[in-house]
């Protein structure tokens, strides 16, 4: 027991969430808020935790507003068993006390949550995954050492071992939208194509140059070829006269 978990891969995911839910400042917010206060406002506007939205399609969308593209897991075959976990290995009683849980943190009707911490863990619990404590849906508050208050959100796993592999199509990379979905901005990606056309651009002005520099040789060659033929046909105008 408390071998495996928390695995490289689960620690890839709290890492994602734990910046998602913190306070650190969100480059995507034109307002410069933090992450989690962007978070709030985007949440305020459209509840992304009610039955109306896939838990593995929310998670995805998460993470993609922290990496500005790639999903996480980084791998995946540990991604796609990530979502199979939430989409379909999640007993029902904690799938909604993930729900719970989370809307209290974004809600934070009393003012009393910083931010969140996740973690995964092996416990001695009834379920084969559950959202401490018991899946009561009541976030989990402690403090930090600078005294502010945060949510901790425990996945405990009964069993310590690693995730299933999902069967062949059963879930797909990234998951289905939603039909009411809310879209979390992350970072802007560099456009590739402008670097490509800058290339281009500096490639073609190089052949151009060298162009100009062999047809200016040619002249140059030509003129002087040309030359000596002038002499003598001058030579051979004066011999006429004599």
């Amino acid at each position: 027991m408390g071998s495996l978990i928390p695995t490289p891969t689960d620690l890839e995911i709290c890492d994602i969430l734990n910046k998602r839910f913190s306070t650190d400042p969100d480059p995507a917010d034109p307002q410069g808020r933090s992450y989690i206060e962007h978070l709030r406002a985007l949440f305020a506007v459209n509840n992304f935790l009610d039955n109306k939205h896939h838990l593995h399609r929310v998670a995805h969308l998460l993470a993609v507003s922290v990496t500005g593209g790639p999903s996480v897991p980084a791998v995946k075959k540990h991604r796609l068993r990530w979502f199979h976990l939430l989409h379909k290995l999640l007993p029902r009683e904690t799938d909604q006390a993930i729900r719970d849980v989370l809307t209290t943190v974004l809600k934070n009707p009393n003012g009393n949550i910083a931010y969140a911490v996740f973690l995964a863990r092996p416990a001695p619990i009834g379920l084969d995954f559950e959202i401490y404590p018991q899946n009561s849906g009541q976030p989990y508050v402690t403090w930090d050492l600078q005294g502010n208050s945060y949510c901790q959100v425990f996945l405990d796993c009964k069993v310590d071992r690693d995730l299933p592999d999902p069967a062949p199509g059963e879930e797909h990379d990234p998951p289905d939208k939603d039909p009411v979905e809310i879209l979390i901005p992350g970072p802007k990606k560099k456009s590739k194509k402008k670097k490509s056309a800058k290339k281009t651009t500096k490639s073609s002005a190089k052949k151009s140059a060298l162009k100009k520099k062999k047809s200016s040789a040619k002249k140059k060659k030509a003129v002087g070829k040309k030359a000596p033929a002038k002499k003598a046909k001058k030579a051979k105008k004066g011999r006429s006269r004599r």
